[in-house]
């Protein structure tokens, strides 16, 4: 059974201690252990304690080290005292808890291994029904690195009507409950004290998630806050400590490649907002605001940069919109896709400039030396999963020709290839020597070749070492939905599907639920015969964004659009996969990635009316799909691995030494 120790730092809240102990003792496990950590209080909190408290586990210092240092010198006591835990719990003096809040912040920790830190819901002890402002259901940044949560953005903090009692990853945790494992508290050295209070938090989740860690909100745990109870929400010193703090934490973490021009800009985003305290007659914020940059470029010096182990992208988010469209979830860094006219000049462009691409060859290959460790292992796993040769062939002879052939129009396959996938091919092959040969089959490739070739598709089940999979046709294929502008639960309760049904299992799947006033289906084939009431005009993207479910099925391979609907708020719907493409289809987790519906698809409204009454594990399965297709994002990453698996494949055939 997991154990905590759960520290409370005190710094004369006598009155806070007196009506608040008594509910964290009574709520906690065995095993569990309080502690009062005091930072030199002279309000009689000791005497209190030692008085009516004998059990609860007092730590005394001899003056007031801020919260930072305080609970770092707490842990520190913990552990010298030769005290195990397995996790430790910051938890303010002003907090309220429930029954059964630790159990279920332990028991949520022990089943998700890869999560640091954790936290509960947090609402407003005063006004029971709405979050509080410190944490409500878990917290997140902006582009500009400004915190704001789920249920909280600025100063406008919403009613809790179960909207966000769904566990999700965040990007920090509140500290006024703050739930860590304690080896990785002691690894990352706790707090950062030249913080002393206010951010300290969200630069050590800032730091677990660099070092490979998750953070976690968890609803199903709350707690009630009073809030304010150190520094008042409209003190100028506590105005002075989260921008100078901000700063810090954005030196410490921020990349170094793009630090100093995100850093410049969120300063000049400071200078608006300081100028407007000073337009507006508050003398004392602008003062806070211009001695806290003041204060940062004084001691950025002497500040501990992060060495990451795992890239954080930066968010795309920025307040200004949340506060006007209220909040959603954050905006994945996905590519929209590429426009047709771009995607045909850079292919023509890439065709005759491979001269001087070949030269940065060496250059691209390097770029993995520079990964962070984590980067690299899922690069490497990537690549092996792509390219699954694990010997030495001959290309010297039969279908294999040099790159020098792959052209537009040209036969390879013994077929005439579509331009879009020699395009595709091109934008990585021109890394290579003329000399190197292949075996290219383009199109929907649903076999497993004879030698080993590069393909779009291929089965899922069996060996399928001979099919290594490119990034190709990625002009239909990859193509994403960047902001949702319809969130689930206002879109409408139906499944739409407009596709071309041509095969026979999609027939079927029409004729089953055609009609059907939960369905809105059609083919855009426009020589269909046997049903001509089937056919309907193609409609676009955004208006398949009007509903809740959208069909994934199956064509001749893959599903197209299974790519925009999982990075959608809508549901993408359909039997397990058969076939997969760059996007790893294989990998995708039935009830989690995607709703599962039986091969025979009998089971659909069933699936449906479930979903539509549950829309929390709706909303899991969106979260879910789009951290998927995040991964996907970043466009040099993806570049290294296509090229890695090109390289693999050309060193085993021989034509690359």
């Amino acid at each position: 059974m997991s154990t905590t120790a759960v520290v409370i730092l005190n710094w004369n809240g006598k009155a806070y201690l007196e009506k608040f102990i008594p509910s964290v003792l009574e709520h906690m496990p065995e095993g569990d252990v309080l502690y009062v950590a005091d930072n030199g209080s002279q309000d009689g909190s000791l005497e209190y304690l030692r008085n009516t408290w004998p059990d609860v586990r007092l730590i005394v210092f001899d003056r007031n080290y801020g919260f930072t240092g305080g609970y770092n010198r707490a842990f520190d006591r913990i552990r010298s005292d030769g005290e195990t835990f397995d996790y430790y719990l910051l938890l303010n003096s002003d907090i309220e808890v429930t029954p059964g809040w630790l159990d279920g912040l332990e028991r949520f920790m022990d089943s998700h291994p890869r999560c640091a830190v954790c936290a509960p819901k947090i609402l407003s002890y005063s006004d029971r029904g709405f979050f509080e402002h410190a944490g409500a259901a878990g917290g997140f940044v902006d582009r500009w690195y400004f915190p704001y949560c789920r249920g909280r953005i600025l100063a406008t903090v919403e009613r809790d009507e179960g909207q966000y009692d769904s566990a999700c990853k965040v990007f920090w945790a509140s500290g006024a409950a703050f739930m860590i494992r304690s080896g990785v508290w002691h690894q990352l050295g706790g707090l950062d004290e030249a913080f002393f209070a206010h951010m300290e938090e969200i630069d050590l989740c800032w730091r677990a998630m660099l070092s490979g860690w998750e953070v976690w909100a968890f609803p199903g745990s709350k707690v009630y806050h009073v809030g304010g109870g150190t520094l008042p929400n409209n003190s100028p010193r506590k105005l002075y400590l989260n921008f100078r703090n901000n700063l810090l934490m954005m030196y410490k973490n921020l990349p170094e490649r793009n630090r100093r021009r995100i850093i410049f800009s969120r300063m000049c985003v400071d200078g608006a907002i300081a100028a407007m305290y000073l337009l507006t007659g508050k003398l004392s914020f602008f003062k806070s605001v211009v001695r806290a940059h003041a204060d940062y470029r004084r001691m950025r010096k002497d500040v501990t940069r992060t060495v990451p182990l795992c890239p954080v992208l930066r968010p795309v988010e920025n307040l200004p919109r949340l506060v006007l469209r209220g909040y959603r979830d954050p905006v994945l860094p996905l590519p929209a896709g590429e426009c047709p006219p771009a995607f045909y000049i850079r292919g023509y462009l890439n065709l005759f400039t491979r001269a001087f691409f070949r030269r940065r060859y060496k250059k691209i290959l390097s770029s993995y030396d520079r990964l962070l460790p984590l980067q690299k292992q899922y690069v490497d796993y990537r690549v092996t999963y792509y390219n699954r040769l694990s010997g030495g062939f001959r290309s010297d002879a039969g279908p294999f020709v040099p790159s020098s052939a792959v052209r537009p129009d040209a036969v390879l396959g013994g077929a005439r290839a579509n331009s879009r996938y020699i395009f595709d091919t091109l934008k990585y092959l021109r890394y290579f020597p003329a000399k190197v040969r292949a075996s290219y089959l383009f199109g929907d490739i649903t076999y497993v070749p004879s030698v080993p070739s590069f393909v779009k598709s291929r089965p899922i089940a069996g060996d399928s070492a001979c099919s290594v999979v490119l990034p190709l046709d990625m002009l239909r294929h990859f193509r994403f939905v960047r902001r949702d502008p319809v969130p689930f639960r206002k879109k409408q309760d139906r499944l739409i599907g407009m596709s071309y049904v041509g095969q026979p299992h999609r027939r079927r799947f029409m004729e089953m639920y055609f009609g059907h006033p939960m369905c809105d289906l059609g083919s855009i084939n426009p020589s269909e015969k046997e049903h001509p009431e089937w056919i309907r005009p193609k409609i676009s993207v955004r208006r398949h964004l009007d509903y809740k479910f959208v069909s994934c099925i199956e064509g001749n391979d893959v599903a197209t659009n299974l790519k925009w609907v999982m990075s959608s708020d809508c549901l993408p719907v359909m039997p397990r996969p058969v076939y997969e493409t760059w996007f790893m289809e294989g990998t995708l987790i039935p009830g989690y990635h995607y709703v599962e519906i039986r091969p025979d698809y009998s089971d659909l409204i069933e699936k449906m009316e479930y979903y539509t009454a549950h829309p929390e594990e709706a909303e899991e399965i969106n979260r879910h799909g789009k951290e998927y297709a995040a991964q996907f994002a970043d466009p040099s990453l993806e570049r290294l691995i296509a090229v890695k698996v090109m390289e693999k494949y050309f060193r085993l055939g021989g034509s690359l030494s």
